[in-house]
């Protein structure tokens, strides 16, 4: 079970999304945008509605530097306390490596573990979770480059 928390206004022209396929039910997708993207690309859409994922949308209410930052940073902390060990943000912000750095500080019994990546694939390939093998795998599969002999 992993909880992926996007910086959509940071990758929305990136294929931040890439690897939602691999979205299954027991996960969170939370995608965190504000006025200046709004939309989000069909083929992820039904990707995100067939994993049966667990899926919310936080529009920014108020604008400011950093104001999605603090919201994502702010879910990290409610999931943790929730029970989530395995959080992943979506996000080419190297700020994030901020919170990734004070979840390692915490000495926790739930060792909760917070990544930053580029894109979904990326982030599910970090989960260490022995019930995410599987999935890790496929992924790892997919990115195979084919040889031609």
């Amino acid at each position: 079970m992993a909880a992926i928390l996007v910086d959509y206004e940071n990758v929305s022209a990136t294929d931040g999304l890439k690897g939602a396929e691999y979205l299954e039910e027991k996960d969170t997708l939370i995608i965190f945008y504000s006025r200046c993207c709004e939309k989000i690309r069909a083929e992820y859409i039904e990707q995100i509605e067939n994993s049966k994922c667990r899926f919310l949308t936080y529009k920014l209410v108020r604008a400011g530097k950093n104001a999605l930052d603090f919201y994502i940073a702010a879910e990290c902390g409610i999931l943790s306390i929730g029970g989530e060990t395995q959080i992943c943000i979506i996000s080419k912000d190297k700020g994030f490596s901020a919170v990734s750095d004070f979840f390692g500080l915490r000495e926790t019994p739930e060792n909760v573990t917070v990544c930053v990546a580029s894109n979904i694939e990326n982030a599910l390939q970090t989960l260490t979770a022995p019930e995410d093998a599987e999935r890790r795998m496929m992924i790892k599969e997919k990115a195979k480059p084919l040889s031609i002999d």
